[in-house]
């Protein structure tokens, strides 16, 4: 009997410490990896990220392709049946003719592009941002998966032992062979969700993989993760680093900001175009003897377009003007999202938080100590072995929780990061030197 407490007691202090101190990476056969070094190849592997910022460089090369004028016109003429003029018939004619656009429109559409290019660019930040929160939150998820493996082999072995003792009072007539049975029970239902904790795994690893643009089977071991540390920002602080920082309202912005240069644009359609020209008449010799026969002539032209069709620019200019409402109501919008989100993931960071200390100050011990004392009432004879299994499922759900949430305040951290759009710590460094 001695020994047997003496097992029990080291099974307990087992159920509390192990979780804590030695996560089931640390004993995988698999070398852990980092999430940092995992972050930093999906910087230069993933094929949304790359794609999103070659677009963004297309963009970069817009401004110069519509800021510059429009290709000059040449024409070639030949006179089949030839214009006699003074000096001799006229047989070629070479033209060429520019256009150029007044009052500052090339400029405008060039600011246009490049107000354009910069909101691909914010985009492309935005891409990256949720491409890189996808790994975290599999990450660790991962993380809390493996826990969960291990403590269900360890909760298996504590099944184990209590069918043991199930049998042993059995074989001497203090219990019935039911107790046998529901220990038995009890390690099926743990083996089942031990599978379905594999095949979770499985998943997660093929999703982190594909993130990464690797084979889908390669396997991944995270390193320790521990509950992320207490914010040292206010929720008004983080407000406002969102609204610096989010890529996601950059890009809206720099939308609205072209939205009005192309208002602009359109008001300056008013304004007539400049239509250069040069042109060259081949002259053949004619029938005199005067000193100009046969001589070539050229021409130079100037004119303009004539905007008298009103209501076609007016149908543009208000054209432009419902893209700008449009524009500010979608970065209204975006505005208001995103501080809902900071909001909603900074309570969440914060509950969690106080979550782990109640696992760890509260719930994790009273249910171990509640545990064992229905073990040793179980021994004595004052306890029902269905007693006993309750007592363990509970301590099995609360290290599982215990686990869960300790993963949850770093998911929680990488959406709140994401919402800002710059990490915590860098908003934390900003904050202090103003």
């Amino acid at each position: 009997m001695r020994t047997t407490r003496i097992i029990w007691r080291a099974l307990y202090c087992a159920a509390i410490v192990f979780p804590v101190i030695m996560p089931v990476s640390a004993i995988s056969e698999e070398d852990p990896v980092g999430l940092k070094e995992l972050e930093k190849e999906l910087l230069e592997k993933n094929p949304e990220i790359r794609s999103a910022e070659e677009l963004a460089d297309a963009e970069k090369y817009r401004s110069g392709a519509v800021s510059g004028l429009a290709d000059p016109i040449f024409t070639y003429g030949y006179f089949g049946e030839s214009i006699q003029t003074r000096n001799g018939p006229q047989e070629q004619l070479f033209k060429l003719s520019q256009k150029v656009p007044l009052g500052g429109q090339l400029s405008l559409m060039g600011e246009m592009a490049e107000k354009g290019a910069a909101s691909a660019r914010a985009l492309s930040s935005a891409v990256t941002w949720r491409v890189l929160t996808g790994l975290r939150l599999a990450y660790y998820d991962l993380w809390w998966v493996d826990q969960a493996l291990g403590i269900t082999v360890e909760e298996e072995e504590v099944l184990r032992n209590l069918e043991e003792i199930a049998r042993s009072k059995y074989a001497t007539g203090k219990s019935s062979l039911q107790d046998v049975l529901k220990a038995q029970l009890a390690r099926s239902r743990l083996e089942e969700r031990r599978l379905l904790y594999k095949q979770r795994r499985e998943t997660l690893s093929a999703l982190i993989n594909r993130l990464l643009d690797r084979p889908v089977a390669a396997r991944i071991e995270p390193e320790i993760v521990n509950a992320a540390g207490p914010l040292d920002l206010s929720l008004k602080e983080l407000l406002e680093a969102a609204g610096e920082s989010s890529p996601r309202l950059r890009a809206r912005e720099h939308l609205t900001q072209r939205a009005r240069s192309g208002l602009t644009l359109a008001k300056r359609g008013y304004i007539p175009d400049l239509i250069l020209g040069a042109q060259y008449f081949q002259i053949g010799s004619g029938e005199t003897s005067s000193p100009d026969d046969g001589k070539d002539a050229w021409l130079v032209t100037a004119g303009i377009n004539l905007p008298i069709w009103f209501w076609n620019r007016k149908a543009e200019v208000n054209e432009a003007g419902a893209r700008i409402l449009s524009a500010e109501d979608d970065y209204h919008r975006e505005q208001t999202a995103i501080e809902f989100e900071v909001k909603d993931w900074y309570f969440k960071f914060t509950t969690a938080r106080e979550q782990v200390r109640l696992y760890e100050n509260s719930l994790l011990p009273q249910s171990g100590q509640a545990f064992e004392a229905a073990r040793a009432d179980y021994e004595t004879g004052r306890e029902d072995f269905l007693n006993l299994l309750e007592s363990e499922r509970r301590l099995l759900e609360i290290r599982l929780a215990y686990s869960e949430v300790v993963a949850g305040t770093r998911k929680n951290l990488a959406k709140l990061e994401e919402a800002v759009g710059k990490r915590i710590a860098d908003c934390k460094t900003v904050s202090s030197e103003q």
